[in-house]
């Protein structure tokens, strides 16, 4: 991305101002997405993590003597704004509660997978891509655990998760069910 915003870029124009720079056409750009849909900018957490990952490779890069200095080293950090806070309602998730267990489902299994799946989303806060990746070792109801497998995680670190009762219970439920 870097090179694309100056793809003639060398090593000796690694400045703080060209990065300064950088960053301010990542903050102004306009990407379109399928269907024609425009995003301005990008998020001050998605800057943040490009000037880690380019911090990094200039101190490999001051390291190997390709640069005399990071140009990070004298620009003042980015300050992450968490500003796009969404969450559901508490009457919102009450009806969605209500939505799964009262719903017509083609089996008892598929009301209580279904159900299941919810309660583990809401009560543990996973991404829809650990859910997943989810098997059946990775839930451990005794201990009330849930393992995160890092080949699922964003981060690619595993992580263990304690599990909500009621999502434990809901689990456990599907699991009986299953096995039957």
């Amino acid at each position: 991305l870097l090179m694309r915003f100056r793809p003639d870029l060398k090593l000796e124009d690694v400045d703080p101002k060209t990065m300064a720079d950088y960053f301010k056409y990542l903050e102004t750009r306009v990407q379109e997405y399928e269907g024609g849909r425009l995003k301005r900018g990008v998020k001050s957490s998605t800057i943040a993590a490009r000037i880690a990952k380019l911090n990094g490779f200039f101190n490999w890069l001051v390291v190997k003597r390709y640069l005399e200095e990071n140009p990070f080293d004298k620009m003042a950090p980015v300050r992450v704004l968490y500003e796009d806070k969404r969450y559901l309602s508490q009457e919102e998730v009450q009806k969605i509660f209500y939505a799964v267990d009262t719903m017509e489902w083609s089996s008892r299994l598929a009301r209580l997978r279904n159900k299941a799946i919810f309660y583990t989303l809401f009560f543990s806060g996973i991404r829809k891509g650990e859910l997943l990746g989810l098997r059946v070792e990775d839930v451990d109801l005794k201990k009330r655990t849930l393992y995160v497998r890092p080949e699922t995680s964003k981060s690619r670190r595993g992580r263990t998760l304690p599990l909500h009762k009621q999502a434990a219970y809901v689990l456990e439920q599907y699991m009986k069910q299953r096995e039957k």
